[in-house]
């Protein structure tokens, strides 16, 4: 009898030894695959564009007529001007190829 008990209790060490091992095993298998999976994500959204229409919202409701075309008018020629810049980003390199003679 004495037997049975020493080995149930060997064999209740070995079972607890086992546990422990595989959770110790699991949480860094966890770890390691939280830090790869999660390593942030940084999203970028541009706000002028809708800073700009609540801009020209309140001036419409705040400006008179004549300040109302006018700021149109200057509106239509900052997009004009702007599109113009994006259209003609050109870069020129002028290099001259002929050797300077020293006099």
């Amino acid at each position: 009898m004495e037997f049975i008990a020493d080995y149930g209790l060997f064999l209740a060490k070995v079972i607890t030894f086992v546990v422990a091992f595989a959770l110790i095993v699991g949480i860094i298998a966890s770890q390691k695959n939280n830090q790869n999976a999660d390593k942030g994500q940084l999203e970028i959204n541009p706000l002028n564009d809708q800073y700009d229409e609540i801009s020209q919202a309140m001036n419409e409701a705040l400006l008179d007529k004549a300040a109302k075309k006018a700021e149109a008018k200057r509106i239509k020629k900052e997009q004009k001007k702007k599109k113009w810049s994006e259209k003609r980003s050109i870069l020129f390199i002028i290099y001259n190829l002929k050797k300077k003679s020293k006099l």
